[in-house]
């Protein structure tokens, strides 16, 4: 397989040059995204001495989903609707409300 077929299956259908790749920032984004991931399971196993692997699970999730939306209307201009602001809101209730019943 060469560079084409990756570029097409990601969606991009134009013919990719050699020049379109660069290896330093694509290790750069790798190299951040792998130790988010790494940082993320390393929280909810630490969240495991305090929480149950339910409302760790949840709590996770839910703050990873809100933390994903508020990113993106903040640095990649997605909507900024009240309604998606009210939603996001009501995540974060509902991780907290877990906490607090558990």
């Amino acid at each position: 397989m060469d560079l084409r077929y990756y570029c097409r299956n990601a969606g991009n259908c134009r013919r990719c040059r050699p020049e379109d790749v660069q290896p330093e920032k694509e290790f750069g984004q790798s190299a951040l995204f792998t130790g988010g991931f790494a940082l993320s399971y390393l929280f909810l196993y630490l969240s495991l001495d305090f929480l149950d692997m339910s409302i760790a699970y949840a709590v996770w999730m839910g703050l990873g989903t809100a933390g994903a939306v508020t990113i993106n209307m903040i640095f990649f201009g997605e909507s900024r609707r009240l309604c998606r602001i009210v939603s996001v809101g009501l995540i974060i209730i509902g991780v907290v409300g877990l906490k607090m019943v558990s």
